[in-house]
């Protein structure tokens, strides 16, 4: 079952990175939020199955892999999925994985921080790839209001007490937090960027 599912979404990420209408069909098909389900399901059995975590560590790559290509297509298909709660779904992927991080080895912690690393690609897509600003303003407010992603940075992937997590990860994840909260346009939030660069220097 593993080895057919591994198929399949390693087939559907190279169609979705070469074919625009199968993105299309996918994300309206609400393929993005199956995708992480499937990845947070990969995700489970390579922790209880340590024998063979690698097959189910390619899924959940792969599957993220995937939801980025969809998310990349432009404001109408992140529109969609904002609506749809895609967004929310992508966020509690990333939760899920930090929240795995903490408990697994160096090597495990090695392949699940570029998942961590593909979710954070995801949401810097929702904030920086689209090109109409009401609709970057929309998709920041859902990130901040609907899917905690400002909760997710604070209390699980910038603390100095999470020390599974690579420097980087934390780098990337400060440069997506400011972002978020830049697109979101909200005055009350603009101490929160201006201190960006402080936290930074404090996870060294």
């Amino acid at each position: 079952a593993a080895a057919l599912s591994a198929e399949c979404v390693q087939f559907l990420r190279l169609v979705t990175r070469e074919d625009g209408d199968v993105r299309m069909i996918v994300t309206f098909q609400d393929g993005a939020e199956a995708l992480l389900v499937i990845a947070a399901q990969a995700l489970s059995a390579a922790n209880s199955l340590p024998g063979s975590a690698e097959a189910f560590w390619c899924i959940a790559e792969d599957a993220c892999i995937c939801v980025r290509q969809l998310a990349g297509q432009g404001i109408v298909a992140q529109k969609y999925m904002r609506e749809s709660g895609h967004v929310v779904a992508v966020t509690r992927t990333l939760r899920f994985v930090l929240g795995i991080l903490s408990q697994l080895s160096s090597l495990a912690g090695s392949r699940l921080e570029g998942i961590a690393m593909t979710l954070l690609d995801i949401v810097s897509i929702f904030v920086e790839h689209a090109s109409v600003d009401a609709e970057v303003r929309s998709n920041a407010r859902n990130l901040i209001k609907s899917a905690s992603f400002v909760d997710i940075c604070c209390f699980e992937l910038l603390p100095s007490q999470s020390p599974s997590l690579t420097l980087n990860t934390r780098l990337r994840g400060i440069s997506t937090l400011t972002a978020v909260l830049a697109a979101a346009d909200e005055p009350v939030l603009q101490c929160l960027i201006a201190s960006g660069p402080a936290s930074a220097s404090g996870l060294r």
